[in-house]
C-alpha cells in the first residue's frame, strides 16, 4: 500500500523517537533476551549457547524465590497505600478549601523531589543515632529507646514500603484529580434527590466512574514499584539480612557484583515475564465491558 505525502510525513516526524527507542528499549531488551541462553564470561568477546541451563540455575535457587517474595510484598504494599492515600488526598484536595492551590503543591512536593534527596531526607529521619522519628518517640514516651528501623529485618521493609508510598503517592493523586472533575455533576444531584449521603456518593457515584481509572493506575504503578532499583537500593542496600532484596537488585548484584551477567540478564527475563503475566491476569479479570462508560 502506498502511502500518503501526509503519512511520509507523519513518519518523518516520529523518525527520530523510533530511533531512541529502538536503540535504548528495543536492542537492550533483544540482547538481554539472548544473553539469558548464553554463558557470557568476563574480559571475553564470546558467548557460549547453554539453553535453559540459566533458567534452571535460577529455579532451583532458594534466592530467587526470596527475592521475589520480597518483590511481591515491596508492590503490593507500596501499590495498595499509594491508591488509597492518592484516592483520599483527591477528594480532599477537589473540595473548596481555602487555600486549596497551596495545598495541592505541598501534596504534590514527594513527587518532584529527586530519589537521591528522597532517600537521603528518610535515612535520616529514620536513623537510630540522630532521627528526628526516634527522638519524637523517646520524648513522647511511645519507646523505651530508639529503635533501629533501617537494621532490623523486621522493620527495614515496613520503612522501605512507607518511603516508597510517600514519594510516588502523588502520581496517583494527580490522575484521580483528574478523573474526579470530569465526574458529570448530575450524577451527585441524582443521587442527593434519592437521599443518597456523601457515603453512598462516593461508592454508587464516584467509584464507578473511576473504575477504568483505578485499574489503570494499579498496572502503571505495579510495573514501576515491581521493577523499582534505585529507591530500595539507596535506602537500603537490599538489607538488612537481605529483608529489602527484590529481583531488580538480585539482577544488580549478579551482573556487576558477582559479574555473572548471564545469570543478571535471566534475572531481568524472570522479573519482566512475572510482572507481564500478573498485568496480563489483572486485565482480563478487572477490565470494564465493553461499552461500560466511565
Amino acid at each position: 500500500m502506498k502511502l500518503s505525502s501526509e503519512a511520509k510525513f507523519g513518519l518523518l516526524l516520529l523518525s527520530p523517537s523510533i530511533f531512541t527507542l529502538g536503540i535504548f528499549s528495543i536492542y537492550p531488551a533483544i540482547w538481554v533476551l539472548w544473553l539469558s541462553f548464553n554463558e557470557r564470561v568476563l574480559f571475553q568477546s564470546g558467548m557460549d549457547f547453554v539453553g535453559l541451563q540459566n533458567y534452571q540455575k535460577l529455579l532451583s535457587s532458594p534466592t530467587f524465590y526470596f527475592s521475589l517474595i520480597n518483590t511481591s510484598i515491596w508492590t503490593i504494599g507500596t501499590v495498595t497505600l499509594q491508591v488509597l492515600v492518592g484516592l483520599g488526598t483527591a477528594l480532599l484536595l477537589n473540595k473548596d478549601l481555602r487555600l486549596r492551590s497551596l495545598v495541592r503543591a505541598v501534596a504534590l512536593f514527594p513527587y518532584v523531589l529527586p530519589i537521591i534527596v528522597t532517600t537521603f531526607i528518610w535515612s535520616w529521619m529514620f536513623s537510630d543515632v540522630v532521627g528526628i522519628i526516634n527522638y519524637l518517640l523517646v520524648t513522647l514516651g511511645l519507646t523505651r529507646g530508639p529503635l533501629v528501623w533501617l537494621g532490623d529485618p523486621d522493620m527495614a521493609m515496613i520503612v522501605a514500603i512507607f518511603v516508597g508510598f510517600w514519594k510516588f503517592f502523588p502520581f496517583a493523586t494527580i490522575a484521580f484529580l483528574a478523573a474526579i472533575v470530569t465526574i458529570p455533576v448530575q450524577l451527585y444531584e441524582a443521587a442527593k434527590i434519592d437521599g443518597a449521603g456523601s457515603v453512598k456518593q462516593f461508592i454508587h457515584v464516584t467509584l464507578p466512574q473511576l473504575q477504568s481509572i483505578i485499574l489503570l493506575i494499579i498496572i502503571f504503578r505495579t510495573i514501576w514499584m515491581y521493577t523499582n532499583f534505585d529507591l530500595v537500593w539507596l535506602l537500603t542496600r537490599g538489607g538488612p539480612a537481605m529483608a529489602t532484596h527484590t529481583l531488580p537488585i538480585y539482577a544488580y548484584r549478579l551482573s556487576f557484583i558477582v559479574q555473572d551477567y548471564s545469570l543478571g540478564g535471566t534475572v531481568s527475563v524472570l522479573t519482566f515475564l512475572t510482572i507481564g503475566l500478573f498485568v496480563l491476569v489483572y486485565f482480563m479479570k478487572f477490565r470494564p465491558a465493553r461499552g461500560e462508560t466511565n
